[in-house]
């Protein structure tokens, strides 16, 4: 992707993760990088695709010392199965999100939190030799975790669940997810 991308584009590209730093060093408390990893369960019907491998980036913005924060995320998840007739199906599915958290006991090394916020999904399902579709929707979701903090580094285990407003094939893309990350934190 970099090498499509002009100078002036390299240096935007460069410039808006440390305006973003910047910007929650500015507000202080609980802000933070994170990296996902894990797997999403989808609520349709079809058991050998609804299983997904899930990874994503998350950015939180703390505001002061009482643990509140704004929350933004975006995760990607895919699935493909071979069927018994050898065409291969495959699911995925795009988020983006943003939203509210709530850390508690945000002194500490080791710290719970909530979140709750709206979401947009883009979900495909294609099979070679046959038509692709799509759609995509607006949502809510919630989650819980716990984030173990040392020095400006932690780690941390999500549980997250998604009202997605997307379908396909006339089935809800409603999830459950489970991710560890890690992360940076200031």
């Amino acid at each position: 992707m970099l090498t499509r991308m002009n100078t002036k584009q390299r240096v935007r590209a460069a410039i808006l993760p440390l305006c973003f730093l910047a910007a929650c060093n500015a507000f202080g408390g609980d802000s933070a990088l994170n990296l996902h990893g894990g797997g999403r369960s989808l609520s349709n019907q079809t058991d050998s695709i609804s299983q997904q491998s899930v990874g994503g980036l998350e950015a939180v913005i703390g505001f002061g010392d009482d643990g509140w924060a704004l929350e933004g995320q975006g995760f990607y998840a895919e699935k493909s199965d071979l069927s018994g007739n050898g065409f291969e199906s495959k699911v995925k599915t795009k988020e983006l999100a943003v939203g509210a958290r709530k850390t508690f006991l945000h002194n500490l090394p080791v710290r719970p939190y909530v979140g709750l916020g709206a979401n947009w999904m883009d979900a495909e399902l294609s099979n070679p030799g046959a038509t692709t579709i799509s759609d995509d929707g607006l949502g809510g979701y919630a989650h819980i975790g716990v984030e173990a903090a040392l020095l400006s580094f932690q780690i941390g285990i999500d549980l997250r669940g998604g009202l997605s407003g997307a379908e396909l094939a006339g089935q809800s893309q409603d999830y459950v997810q489970s991710t560890i990350f890690v992360g940076l934190t200031w």
